[in-house]
């Protein structure tokens, strides 16, 4: 038990996406993780920096998931990204032990960058 910070990861956000996959976790027990992520798109003139929560409840093959940001720049784009998270059974044996969060990008032409890193709190 205790907290593991893992190092800094990045990720082009591409345009023009609904519920595409940005990163998974393992979901095999039950965990808490902190993801802190800094996301800039010259193209949609927006810099996005948060903390996203996402706990994993293993008995109850339940997910909760959180994103607390702060969004500067062109107002007509400051909406036109969003995340959600879910558990899923990837190596289709019946048991949820992946969690995935996914993005959600409605500007077309945008190719921003996503960088994060995080710690597991177990």
């Amino acid at each position: 038990n205790g907290v593991t910070q893992r190092p800094a990861y990045a990720y082009t956000v591409v345009g023009d996406q609904i519920n595409s996959p940005l990163l998974r976790l393992p979901a095999d027990r039950s965990a808490s993780y902190v993801i802190r992520y800094f996301y800039n798109s010259e193209v949609a003139g927006v810099i996005r920096q948060g903390t996203m929560h996402l706990t994993v409840d293993k008995i109850n093959d339940e997910i909760h998931f959180t994103d607390d940001c702060s969004i500067i720049g062109n107002d007509t784009n400051l909406d036109k990204l969003s995340f959600s998270a879910t558990l899923e059974d990837v190596d289709l044996d019946t048991v949820m032990e992946t969690a995935y969060i996914r993005y959600t990008n409605t500007l077309a032409t945008d190719g921003g960058y996503f960088n994060y890193w995080y710690e597991t709190v177990s």
